[in-house]
């Protein structure tokens, strides 16, 4: 899911040379509610997405409060 998120985003910013910055931070932030929603339960109107432009260079900052972790199990060894 979150190779397909980045495939994605490579995709709009690559493709895009005339990016609006706001369009993108908008599809962004459904993305990242959805990969979110995986591990933590959090206030969606909370969830902050900013992308800065500068000169070919994309810095995203992204900010939510979080209000509980969910259980998701042991990851197995290749992630330990």
């Amino acid at each position: 899911m979150v190779e397909t998120g980045l495939n994605r985003i490579n995709k709009v910013l690559i493709d895009n040379k005339y990016i609006d910055k706001s369009n993108i931070e908008t599809i962004l932030r459904g993305d990242i509610i959805s990969i979110l929603n995986n591990y933590f339960e959090f206030d969606k109107n909370s969830l902050a997405v900013n992308l800065n432009i500068d000169n070919n260079s994309y810095k995203l900052t992204i900010n939510t409060k979080i209000n509980r972790l969910k259980n998701v199990g042991i990851l197995p060894n290749e992630f330990n």
